[in-house]
């Protein structure tokens, strides 16, 4: 089949050659979507770890949201947009066919070429037979017909990307399902926002009461307990909610302390320690499970 110029027509191989270009296309906007859900999920998943865990300063928090949001404008254009406005030739879809199938020996490719050269009525072939042109230019599209077409595009890395971002989107939807509360603090504070997680446990320290040997004063978070040079100082401390293994006094301020303690377990959520003779001022508060600073900071003089 020829054209109004008598050139031979690619009847078969250009309009498919076009659609497998658009298979590209559609193939670059899936994998590409996926890969950036992926790496955004991924990062957010760390992100919400990190944070729990570290109670991170706001200005880290909003340094890591700034980089998100940018990561995330630069991988859509990188992964999404560029390869969807980039140029793609007839002739680059023929070379992607020629690498996937060698068996071709390079017909499509020269049979794009000799219809670009017949078409500028190139001198170099003025000399050559036209019955040979079109034969190969038939030639080529015959055997490109009877290609397995679904197997230009390897599927397996696409659908590797989207098993990657189901799974991060799944850990993120159960961590938001089974504590929604926290997953909105979390939200928040990723803005900038200067709010607390919801704790899990919270530490109570319950003093001795006031006596001939000491005495307490206790107001808004903060004890002060004196008491007489040499004397005990008893501490309890009682879990609310989720009982940690271990509870410690962190302590500073004085010396012969060590700066952290660990407190004996007396069952039904209640550690204990007793400060032997003390001899000078310090402070100490509770640590365990997710709380770190207890209910009460207690200083102690003599």
């Amino acid at each position: 089949m020829t054209d109004s110029q008598g050139i031979p027509n690619l009847s078969s191989l250009e309009p498919l050659l076009r659609g497998q270009r658009e298979r590209l296309r559609h193939r670059f906007f899936v994998h590409g979507s996926a890969w950036v859900l992926s790496a955004l999920a991924a990062s957010a998943a760390l992100y919400f770890l990190a944070d729990r865990l570290l109670h991170l300063p706001q200005a880290v928090r909003l340094l890591v949201s700034a980089g998100l949001g940018v990561y995330l404008a630069v991988g859509l254009q990188r992964r999404v947009l560029y390869p969807l406005r980039k140029a793609i030739a007839l002739r680059d879809m023929a070379i992607a066919y020629e690498r996937r199938f060698p068996e071709l020996r390079e017909r499509l490719v020269s049979a794009l070429e000799f219809q670009d050269l017949l078409r500028r009525d190139d001198p170099g072939l003025r000399n050559q037979s036209r019955a040979m042109l079109e034969a190969v230019l038939h030639e080529a599209q015959d055997a490109a017909v009877q290609l397995p077409h679904e197997r230009l595009l390897d599927p397996s890395r696409t659908r590797r990307v989207w098993g990657f971002a189901a799974l991060f989107l799944a850990v993120f939807a159960v961590q938001a399902a089974l504590d929604p509360e926290a997953t909105a603090v979390f939200l928040r504070r990723a803005l900038g926002a200067e709010v607390a997680y919801p704790r899990e446990t919270t530490l109570v320290v319950e003093l001795p009461p006031s006596g001939p040997d000491l005495q307490v004063a206790q107001a808004e978070g903060r004890a002060t307990v004196t008491v007489a040079q040499g004397a005990d100082l008893p501490v309890v401390v009682r879990a609310v909610g989720i009982v940690p293994r271990e509870v410690y006094l962190v302590v500073a301020g004085t010396r012969g302390q060590p700066p952290q303690i660990a407190m004996a377990a007396r069952g039904q959520g209640r550690f204990r320690h007793v400060f032997r003779r003390v001899s000078g001022a310090f402070r100490f508060h509770a640590r365990g499970g997710d709380d770190d600073q207890g209910d009460l900071l207690v200083n102690v003089e003599t």
